[in-house]
């Protein structure tokens, strides 16, 4: 991979150059805001708004940086400038991976000003980004794109990124009145809490419904023992944080495996209740529009979101029964060092 030489933030008034925490801040609020506005959730726009409080710290945002997710992805990043102003930005944040599957990097935020586009500024950011990580350990970096971004999906491929999946985030909103056909039915599978001793069972789902070579269960969960068992660190951390996590299955009688898995996660501070589904792929949709049924009885008067693959149109008809609609289609992406 060639090499970009990258000029100090002191001297630099047109090109490219490392974030500067303590300068950069309120000017890529402004750039991610207009360029993600048409996408951008709630969680989106808390961020924004906690980067411009953040640029308000002044001496405190060295040391922020270091504790505060947000601003350590922001520190690691690039920016490009003309005349003086930011108009391009990435973003690089290590992920939290169970070490064993090495390495990986999250390249997010990938914004350049539309006048600006064109110009062949976000491929030179993306080169920067991929030598400071080759750089630093190499592994493996992701990113997520709009499926319908041809030219971005183009540029990314070019760059040596692969294409592992396409996801559909859906959204229910809160108070939605509940579908008559939701009602609880007598004959419906038996859904009940997971169990202690269930990783096994939803580990070997998650290798078939969600193999890690198509990007895992969800976006930064991989398929891997640590996503179904929690460490006592990382369930202290829930606990801490006001984070709960709930997980429903439905089995086969015969065997014990799991057929059909949902996790609701909500968190402190959080309106909306994240889901996730495994279904396994013989089901015709009864056992997922069991457990979506039930989430919607339970938590219907709150906004709840989920994310599926793009491809499921048995899971994409029981989200339509049940009131949920489609906001955004993304592709998962990889780039793997060598």
């Amino acid at each position: 991979m060639a090499g970009i030489t990258i000029s100090t933030p002191e001297v630099s008034k047109r090109g490219l150059r490392p974030v500067n925490l303590r300068t950069d801040l309120p000017e890529l609020a402004d750039l991610i805001e207009t360029a993600f506005s048409s996408t951008m959730d709630s969680g989106g726009r808390a961020a924004i708004r906690e980067m411009r409080q953040l640029s308000r710290l002044g001496v405190g945002l060295g040391v922020l940086s270091n504790l505060n997710e947000l601003a350590q992805g922001m520190s690691l990043g690039f920016v490009w400038v003309e005349s003086g102003r930011i108009v391009g930005n990435v973003s690089v944040y290590p992920a939290d991976y169970p070490r064993d599957m090495g390495r990986v990097w999250i390249i997010a935020n990938v914004a350049v000003y539309p006048e600006y586009r064109g110009r062949g500024i976000a491929t030179g950011l993306m080169n920067a980004s991929l030598d400071m990580i080759h750089q630093k350990s190499g592994g493996m970096a992701v990113l997520q794109v709009d499926l319908d971004n041809d030219t971005a999906r183009h540029m990314y491929r070019k760059l040596g990124f692969q294409e592992e999946r396409a996801w559909s985030q859906w959204r229910r909103g809160a108070y939605r009145a509940m579908p008559s056909h939701a009602q609880i039915d007598e004959n419906q599978p038996r859904i009940v809490q997971r169990r202690m001793g269930d990783t096994g069972y939803e580990l070997a789902l998650a290798r078939q419904v969600r193999p890690q070579e198509q990007g895992g269960v969800d976006w930064l969960t991989p398929a891997h023992t640590n996503t179904f068992q929690l460490s006592a660190l990382k369930r202290l951390s829930n606990w801490l944080n006001l984070r709960d996590i709930q997980r429903l299955v439905i089995r086969d009688e015969e065997n014990e495996a799991i057929l059909s898995w949902l996790q609701i996660e909500s968190a402190f501070g959080v309106s909306s209740r994240q889901l996730t589904l495994m279904n396994h792929p013989l089901d015709t949709g009864t056992n997922a529009n069991a457990l979506i049924g039930l989430a919607v009885r339970r938590y219907g008067y709150e906004g709840l979101n989920i994310n599926h693959p793009h491809d499921d149109q048995i899971i994409a008809r029981v989200l339509r029964a049940h009131q949920f609609t489609p906001r955004r289609q993304v592709m998962h992406m990889r780039y793997i060092f060598r």
